[in-house]
């Protein structure tokens, strides 16, 4: 059963505010934002300053751009895909949409119909935080199992409760706190669930629910839809935590993690889908 995100209307370059790679750019509630800039990317992010309150919609018509969104507000994000003029829709494949952690407004992000397989999303580009996206992927970038190098999009959501919808390809979903739901869709994705009781849809394909000491400090409670149901997937914890992270229930529908050491907590993960089996759990 696929989790339902709400959809996104496409953002039409004809009418939106277009900021340069570079830069950073105030945005006024009620504005759509189309990045277009070419030179916009790992080292070359195009950062935009939300406004205090109200909503405002952003699309990437560029390949491979390195959008970060930051402010002290807690205006609504929409975030989705991009049209033209014509309303044909344009290619944002390799973007890395990043919210920073600490930003307290919703968003909304639905990259159904996004167009996929054209450039990949740039691992090495640097977070918010200040390390690399491949520093968050599971076992850094060297895991096989998902093919971290072929990344479509990259999202990374802030501490409210957020809604993201993935694209037809591969994705890494990253979200932050709050009580967040999501749907990866198609494609090998990777979902890095945040703090709170996050829920939603792996999707088709071999997928992965990635959990560090992040996401399981304090109590959590992290609801699958369908894991398992429609591919090979998988629940992979940090290897650092080898040793600290009991697990019971394996083989039924719930289990339940138990961190001890520096930091404490207890997770609960619950499939909607198939058992959660030996097999089916990694340190990675």
């Amino acid at each position: 059963m696929s989790t339902i995100i709400q959809p996104v209307t496409p953002v039409s370059t004809e009418t939106a505010v277009k900021p340069a790679a570079g830069t950073t750019t105030p945005v006024a509630s009620g504005e759509t934002v189309a990045v277009t800039d070419p030179n916009s990317g790992a080292g070359n992010p195009t950062v935009l300053e939300a406004p205090a309150t109200g909503v405002f919609e952003v699309g990437s018509a560029s390949e491979g751009s390195n959008i970060v969104i930051e402010g002290t507000g807690t205006a609504d994000v929409v975030i989705g895909t991009t049209v033209d003029a014509d309303g044909n829709k344009l290619s944002g494949s390799g973007t890395a949409f990043q919210i920073d952690e600490n930003y307290q407004g919703s968003a909304t992000v639905n990259l159904n119909g996004a167009i996929t397989g054209g450039e990949k999303v740039d691992t090495s580009t640097e977070t918010p935080a200040g390390n690399s996206i491949a520093d968050n992927l599971p076992g850094g970038d060297s895991n096989a199992f998902a093919t971290a190098s072929n990344l479509d999009f990259y999202v990374n959501t802030g501490a409210a409760n957020d809604e993201v919808q993935g694209s037809a390809g591969n994705d890494f979903i990253r979200l932050g706190a709050g009580d967040d739901v999501f749907n990866a869709a198609g494609g090998d994705d990777i979902v890095r669930v945040g703090t709170g009781n996050d829920s939603g849809s792996l999707g088709a394909g071999d997928d992965i629910l990635y959990l560090t000491v992040d996401q399981l400090q304090g109590k959590n409670v992290n609801t699958i839809t369908d894991f398992d149901a429609d591919g090979n997937d998988k629940i992979q914890i940090d290897s650092d935590l080898e040793g600290l992270a009991d697990i019971e229930g394996v083989g039924t529908n719930a289990i339940k993690i138990t961190l001890s050491g520096a930091q404490t907590g207890t997770t609960a993960v619950i499939s909607e889908g198939e058992s959660i089996d030996e097999d089916d759990i990694e340190f990675v």
